[in-house]
């Protein structure tokens, strides 16, 4: 469901909507960022292989990060050691 709002599943929402919390990223670090409301969970996956989950990273800190003119340079000095993590491979 998304937070805030418990008549909506994001299963529900349009295609193109759903697409941007599961997104392809233009650098030459990250290869994919995935955002949960719920959990306000982002998972990132590097071109190296490495998935990691930050955890209680807001929505605006996503969007941040998906606007930004270097993704790897933003997730770098922003969120990398800025939230609690764990190494998933």
């Amino acid at each position: 469901r998304l937070r805030g709002n418990d008549d909506i599943e994001l299963e529900d929402l349009p295609e193109d909507v759903q697409d941007a919390f599961d997104q392809d990223v233009e650098s030459s670090n990250l290869e994919n960022v995935q955002y949960n409301f719920d959990e306000e969970l982002l998972q990132v996956r590097f071109h190296s292989g490495g998935i990691y989950n930050y955890y209680g990273v807001p929505l605006a800190e996503y969007d941040e990060l998906m606007t930004a003119p270097s993704a790897g340079k933003y997730f770098y000095h922003n969120i990398r050691m800025g939230y609690r993590y764990e190494m998933l491979r």
